[in-house]
């Protein structure tokens, strides 16, 4: 297995200079301030720190003794530890021992390991036995600093948006000051295009009742900050979904309120496929004639006619796509969803999502790790006209 695959095995992403930067310039060190990177990787995160402070105040943890030698070349005065960070036994002894700490964990699902599983009790109700790594090490940061230390953790885009995580946002948003989340780049990650943001909290109760929000550019340069209620925060915490509620709050009516449906397909396009059925799937929105993709075997629920509106309901370069249905009988996939609005309303819907800001919207709603889709909720919630 080569290096590349190792890392892709481990769940490694390592932090472009851009990144570790601003990070660096959003959780400033004092002189004496101690630190620690329990996911070090090749010391991306570390080098701006390393800059400002004496290595001996900064230690390395990574699961991967090659990390630990380039580690050693790199910043030979730190302390670089070969070690498993998700083992309590392990680490136990730096326990409030750091006043800052900086996170990139691994894109990975494990299983809870059992000496921590009163953290996890402790914390909050999770509703699965295998849990994202980076709630466990968020978690894990937490313990290792002192009272009022300050951590930098990046975290993927599922985190701050699935439904999934909403019991862990609701915790650490409640139990933890939340200095700020910032929406990072598309392409911020070295060998992925994995969508992500830098969470900077601190080590104390929350101090009053909002989170401030915004997005680093490719360039460097900030997107003007939005300052969000922490209970809209709990619900979804990245900017491009708040940023777009912003441009849509002098619109009044909601896919919902028009009383709009909102129905995906019955299947997927290859189990169709199986069936001698051509199904309108994520690749069709460009196609420009429809009657191909009719069939009067599918039972009616899932069928599109004329004057529906379809999109996209997974993808990623696919979902700025929309299309108004000109035939009747025409059969989509799961992958699509079907906008079926009253009549006195359907243009208005084609109109909205055939436009640039429904085009936009579909994109800042749109939620997941690499591949991304639209949850129904949002886009029944979302203000259109």
């Amino acid at each position: 297995m080569n290096q590349l695959d190792v890392k892709k095995r481990l769940g490694q992403f390592y932090t472009k200079s851009k990144v570790s930067d601003y990070i660096c310039s959003k959780l400033k060190p004092g002189e004496q301030s101690s630190m620690i990177d329990l996911c070090a990787g090749d010391g991306s995160l570390i080098e701006p720190y390393y800059q400002l402070l004496t290595g001996e105040r900064i230690t390395a943890c990574d699961i991967d003794q090659t990390n630990i030698s380039l580690l050693n070349k790199r910043f030979p005065e730190i302390k670089a530890l070969h070690t498993n960070s998700t083992d309590a036994r392990k680490i136990k002894h730096l326990f409030k021992s750091y006043d800052l700490a900086v996170c990139n964990p691994p894109f990975i699902t494990l299983k809870f390991p059992m000496s921590w599983n009163s953290l996890l009790e402790a914390s909050f109700h999770f509703s699965t036995l295998k849990y994202p790594a980076e709630v466990l090490f968020f978690l894990i940061n937490m313990r290792l600093l002192n009272e009022e230390g300050r951590l930098a953790i990046i975290l993927p885009d599922r985190v701050l948006t699935g439904s999934k995580y909403y019991e862990f946002r609701k915790f650490i948003f409640t139990t933890f000051q939340i200095c700020s989340i910032t929406e990072l780049y598309s392409n911020a990650f070295k060998n992925t295009e994995v969508k992500c943001h830098v969470v900077i909290a601190k080590k104390t109760k929350p101090e009053g009742s909002t989170i401030n929000i915004s997005k680093l550019n490719e360039n460097g340069a900030l997107d003007p900050t939005i300052t969000t209620n922490i209970d809209d925060c709990i619900e979804r915490s990245d900017y491009s979904y708040h940023k777009s509620i912003l441009d849509l709050c002098c619109k009044k009516n909601s896919l919902e309120s028009i009383g709009a449906s909102i129905t995906r397909g019955s299947k997927c396009k290859s189990a169709f496929h199986r069936e001698g059925v051509r199904a309108f799937h994520t690749d069709s929105f460009k196609a420009k004639k429809q009657n191909g993709y009719k069939n009067m075997s599918v039972d009616n629920i899932h069928k599109a006619n004329k004057g529906d509106v379809l999109i996209p309901r997974v993808g990623t370069r696919c979902l700025q796509n929309a299309t108004m249905v000109t035939c009747n009988d025409l059969v989509f996939s799961d992958s699509v969803y079907r906008i079926r609005a009253p009549q006195e309303h359907q243009n208005k819907v084609w109109k909205f999502f055939s436009s640039s800001a429904g085009k936009q919207l579909l994109v800042s709603i749109s939620k997941g790790v690499s591949a991304r889709f639209v949850a129904k909720a949002d886009l029944l919630r979302a203000q259109i006209f």
